[in-house]
């Protein structure tokens, strides 16, 4: 995936225009993965609060046997 980047970074005639729009296009990007990241985490800590309530072991709980 880099490499792909690096392709388009290192093009000599790239004017300041095209690359402003496609650092814009990297920070949606970005957010749109931090909204994901944001939504699993809540769905994530739903699912735990749920088991909690309900006596179950979280699914994220390391048991040691001893």
């Amino acid at each position: 995936m880099a490499g792909r980047f690096e392709s388009r970074i290192l093009k000599p005639n790239m004017t300041e225009g095209s690359i402003e729009s496609d650092l814009k296009d990297v920070q949606k990007k970005l957010d749109d993965i931090e909204k994901k990241q944001e939504m699993m985490n809540k769905l994530y800590q739903l699912d735990r609060d749920k088991k909690a309530k309900m006596g179950e072991r979280p699914s994220t709980h390391v048991h040691e046997m001893t």
